[in-house]
C-alpha cells in the first residue's frame, strides 16, 4: 500500500500546475498579470488565492488524477473536495455555483507551509461550508465512512469500478492479491495486540493510507496494529494506536510493527 499526496497546492513555474496539468485548467478569477504577487494580507481574496496557489476550473477539479475526490451538492452549490484529512497530507475544497459552475470560494490545508503567508491553511472570503441538506458521494478513489459512490464515479486510473467494497470484502489472501490494483482491492496485513505476528487480516476496497503505523479495533473489540492508516472496512480506526478511548491498543506501538 503506497501513500500518495492527496492534494497539490503550490503553483509551479512554467505552464503546468503542481499535478502537471496544463494551466489552461486554472480558474480565471483574476485580471492581475502573471508576474504580479499578492501579499499575505490579501490572501483571503479568491483572486489572490488563485494567483498564488492553485484554483481549478470545474472540469479540472473533478479529474481523477491520483486524488480521492468527494462531491457535496445542495443549497445552490457544489463542493468538490480533493484529498481527505484522514490521509495526513492535506486537502482542498472548491465551492462552485451549482448552475454556472463558477468557482466562488476555496478552503485548503497542506502538510507544509505554502504561499505568501507561509502557513498550512487558507480560506477565501467567498467560501461557505456545505449546508446540512447537502448530499455527499465519492467520485474518485476509495469509499469509506459509508459514503456512497457518485453515479458517474471513477477512480485515479480513470476506470469506473470505484465501489469495490462488496467485491473485496471476505476474499482470502490469494483472491485479494489477484484482485488488487487501482480502484480495486487492497490486502491488509496486521498483527494482533499484544504479541501477535504479521498475518493477512482482511481484504478491502482500495486504500491509499498515510505511512503512519496505526491500529484498528475489530468487531470483537480486539486491537490490531497495521503499517499505515488503512484498516479493514467496518473496523474502528485508531490513528497512531492512541490508547485514549481505546484501552485494547495500550502498548501497541511499544511492541513495534512486525514487518
Amino acid at each position: 500500500m503506497l501513500a500518495f499526496g492527496a492534494i497539490w497546492l503550490l503553483r509551479c513555474s512554467g505552464n503546468t500546475s503542481p499535478d502537471h496539468r496544463d494551466t489552461g485548467t486554472d480558474a480565471n478569477v483574476s485580471d492581475a498579470p502573471d508576474d504580479a504577487h499578492c501579499e499575505c494580507s490579501a490572501m483571503n481574496a479568491l483572486s489572490c488565492y488563485c494567483q498564488e496557489l492553485w484554483c481549478p476550473v470545474y472540469e479540472a477539479a473533478k479529474e481523477c488524477s491520483g486524488a480521492r475526490i468527494s462531491i457535496r451538492t445542495g443549497c445552490g452549490h457544489e463542493w468538490v473536495q480533493r484529498g481527505h484529512p484522514k490521509w495526513g497530507y492535506g486537502y482542498g475544497i472548491y465551492a462552485f455555483d451549482a448552475i454556472s459552475h463558477e468557482l466562488v470560494g476555496v478552503k485548503s490545508e497542506n502538510e507544509s507551509p505554502v504561499g505568501p503567508c507561509k502557513k498550512t491553511a487558507y480560506q477565501t472570503d467567498g467560501f461557505i461550508d456545505p449546508c446540512s441538506a447537502a448530499t455527499e458521494c465519492i467520485l474518485c478513489g476509495p469509499t469509506y465512512d459509508e459514503i456512497p459512490p457518485c453515479a458517474d464515479a471513477g477512480t485515479p486510473d480513470g476506470s469506473t469500478d470505484v465501489d469495490a467494497s462488496a467485491v473485496c470484502k471476505g476474499l482470502d489472501e490469494e483472491a485479494c492479491l489477484s484482485a488488487a490494483g487501482p480502484g480495486k482491492c487492497t490486502a491488509l496485513y496486521g498483527a494482533k495486540v499484544p504479541g501477535g505476528t504479521k498475518q493477512f487480516v482482511a481484504c478491502r476496497s482500495e486504500c491509499m493510507g498515510g505511512a503512519v503505523v496505526s491500529c484498528g479495533i475489530d468487531p470483537a473489540g480486539s486491537c490490531w496494529v497495521f503499517p499505515d492508516t488503512c484498516v479493514p472496512e467496518g473496523w474502528t480506526s485508531v490513528f497512531e494506536c492512541n490508547p485514549d478511548g481505546a484501552p485494547a491498543c495500550v502498548g501497541a506501538l511499544d511492541a513495534g510493527w512486525a514487518g
